[in-house]
């Protein structure tokens, strides 16, 4: 049976995601993916979820090794090279086209385009907003 830090190991190479993007999609550094990852520390209760989730994985697989499927990874399609509009720059997309209109990947495309700095700003401009409400 695998452990926890190889289940995350499997599920975030399946997804086609490096060690810096899944940090920054779950608001912790990149170290900490690390430390996860080598078994140096766990993840939060809640980090395990939000995991699973962004892996599409299931929480009780990624958990405890046992589930009543495998761990979903996205199907290869071929999209073009990484400088396509369609494609996202930082991480693999297949498997985006058939979850988000085309609008939703240009907005997607023009955000990883951007520098660290400037998606950090989306990002409070967004959670900011979603607070304003």
């Amino acid at each position: 049976m695998s452990k926890l830090n190889q289940r995350v190991i499997q599920a975030r190479k399946g997804r086609g995601l490096s060690q810096a993007n899944l940090a920054e999609r779950l608001g912790v550094t990149r170290t900490d993916i690390s430390h996860w990852e080598t078994g140096r520390s766990n993840p939060s209760t809640k980090h395990l979820k939000s995991i699973a989730q962004i892996l599409g994985v299931d929480a009780n697989w990624l958990i405890t090794g046992k589930a009543p499927t495998a761990p979903k990874t996205a199907p290869a399609r071929g999209r073009g090279s990484p400088n396509n509009a369609n494609s996202l720059v930082l991480e693999n997309q297949s498997g985006y086209g058939a979850m988000f209109d085309q609008e939703t990947l240009k907005v997607a495309a023009a955000y990883f385009a951007l520098d660290r700095a400037k998606r950090k700003i989306i990002r409070d401009m967004l959670k900011a907003l979603g607070s304003a409400s």
